[in-house]
């Protein structure tokens, strides 16, 4: 197997305020508090405070989330007692089957910056934590995952926290389905019978999720956390109040998000109350209308009183939304970085003025590692047709023209003519102009309708070159949707099984041995 690298920077994929932060721009400066860089882990490391008691709670939390717990995993939770023991976060909701395989590279990655944090500083451990999303609401981002091209959807009715809906036996039919698709090969059982012992009718997306990550990575020593526990809400009880009397966050960070939108796109609006009000069946917003609280969407409404004496007794049934989450994260855990994809970590860039108040530091921000895969074969005719691996990222559009400019020299043969007319034009309108500047301008108005016919008579030379060159083009457009199946990055798209019935139980390895989220390099695997 050939393995290249490609450098983000050459991509064109992310936004200008991700490219700023990635090659750290100094305007991004005060939106953080250390770069992105292996160089800083052992100081961010010394930067985090976190109590026994926080310890504790964390502790014998995650215990009581793990049942039928293995040695590995039992020993990855006891060590956070320790005080030199420190996190590495990947966030993501829970998913039907594995998802998109971008959520593997999510949680690959966090396990291979631990295993580079205590290469760096031995005198730590680090555990990598994938925290799930389990409150998430919107049931369309999570029930489906595409599997050459099949989508696969489970139909569940929507309302509620996405990590409580119940697999029942229309999960069953899917996995006939699947079955039938994967095949009978060696590496298609072993990866049906993981998703077939994970996603039973009855277990919850939450618990089916969780089993898939430790079928998948406990060995490389992941521990999942689930955020909907009392046990971790009562820990920032007073910010849930301070947000109802306040609106707290959202006026800690109006200066960064004027700064912002002054120089790039938003990627979190905040509300003036970043809270849900949460139940098995509800997760809404919580809205004040004339002094009275409202859970939208609902007949549900509180005094300002009676709600806080109900986050008071019952921090369960409140949600952080996308301003108050990463916050949350950083109260339970003892974080040293937090591992995201493009959108995450542009939304974290927002908020460190809710962490300085709060007295509570602010993590890393690392950019999670992506990757792509193609048959060997498809990307030798590729590569056979004069393109650099960097054009993979550009579009079809543009991939036909220059292969057509270079095995034709039709943008040479074209210019070229073009370049000598405008010459010679130019030359006579400026003798023309000296007897009548009137009659120069008729001289360019009629080099520009030369010019006109020579475009329309390249755009049907290029047509016919095009046409001649059917065969080529078709071999192009497979390999460029092989990368971005639906126009879609292959990672958002393509789910990770396509990948293991390749490579069967080498492929999680392989992955975490190939990656390293301080690189900023997608990672090209021709196979």
């Amino acid at each position: 197997m050939l393995k290249e690298k490609i450098a983000y920077k050459n991509t064109h994929l992310f936004s200008k305020l991700l490219q700023d932060y990635l090659y750290e721009s100094e305007k991004l400066k005060n939106l953080y508090t250390l770069d992105s860089s292996i160089e800083y882990l052992e100081q961010t490391t010394k930067n985090k405070l976190f109590s026994k008691k926080q310890r504790s709670v964390l502790v014998e939390t995650l215990l009581k989330q793990h049942t039928n717990i293995s040695e590995i995993t039992k020993n990855q939770i006891e060590l956070l007692q320790d005080e030199n023991t420190f996190t590495v976060c990947t966030a993501h909701q829970p998913l039907l089957m594995g998802g998109p395989m971008y959520f593997i590279h999510k949680i690959a990655s966090c396990i291979k910056l631990c295993k580079i944090a205590k290469e760096k500083n031995p005198q730590y451990n680090y555990i990598p934590i994938y925290w799930i999303g389990s409150e998430d609401h919107d049931i369309e981002e999570v029930n489906h995952f595409y599997l050459y091209n099949k989508k696969y959807e489970w139909d569940t009715p929507k309302g509620g926290p996405v990590g409580k809906k119940i697999l029942d036996s229309s999960v069953d039919e899917l996995k006939v389905q699947l079955k039938t698709q994967l095949g009978d090969s060696s590496n298609a059982q072993e990866i049906f019978d993981i998703i077939d012992t994970c996603y039973q009718s009855g277990f919850s997306l939450a618990e089916a999720t969780k089993k898939l990550v430790y079928a998948l990575f406990e060995k490389h020593g992941i521990v999942v956390l689930d955020q909907n526990d009392i046990a971790f809400k009562k820990q920032i009880i007073p910010v849930f109040i301070e947000e109802i009397e306040n609106n707290t966050s959202s006026k800690l960070i109006a200066d960064n998000l004027k700064f912002l939108e002054s120089n790039y796109a938003i990627q979190a609006n905040p509300r003036e109350i970043n809270m849900f009000y949460l139940t098995d069946s509800i997760r809404e917003r919580i809205i004040e209308v004339d002094g009275v609280y409202k859970v939208n969407n609902t007949e549900l409404s509180f005094t300002k009183e009676a709600l806080i004496d109900l986050i008071n007794a019952h921090p369960e049934n409140f949600s952080p939304n996308v301003i108050l989450r990463p916050f949350f994260q950083e109260t339970i855990l003892p974080n040293i970085a937090f591992v995201g994809g493009a959108g995450e970590i542009a939304y974290w860039l927002q908020l460190r003025p809710i962490f300085d108040a709060y007295n509570t530091s602010f993590p890393m921000l690392v950019m999670r590692d992506m990757t792509l895969f193609i048959d060997e074969k498809t990307w030798n005719r590729f590569t056979q047709k004069g393109f650099e691996k960097e054009d993979i990222f550009k579009n079809i559009q543009e991939l036909e023209k220059i292969f057509i400019a270079k095995s034709h020299a039709t943008e040479n043969i074209f210019q070229t003519e073009k370049n000598k007319i405008i010459e010679e034009y130019d030359i006579i309108a400026s003798k023309m102009s000296e007897l009548d500047k009137t009659l120069a301008t008729t001289v360019q108005a009629e080099k520009q309708k030369i010019l006109n016919s020579i475009s329309m008579l390249e755009a049907k030379t290029y047509k016919a070159f095009k046409k001649k060159s059917d065969d080529d083009l078709v071999q192009i457009h497979k390999a460029k949707n092989k990368l971005f199946p639906n126009d879609t990055l292959q990672e958002r798209y393509d789910n990770f099984m396509m990948y293991y019935l390749h490579f069967g139980k080498e492929y999680i390895p392989m992955l975490i041995d190939e990656m390293n989220p301080f690189n900023l390099e997608i990672h090209l695997f021709i196979y």
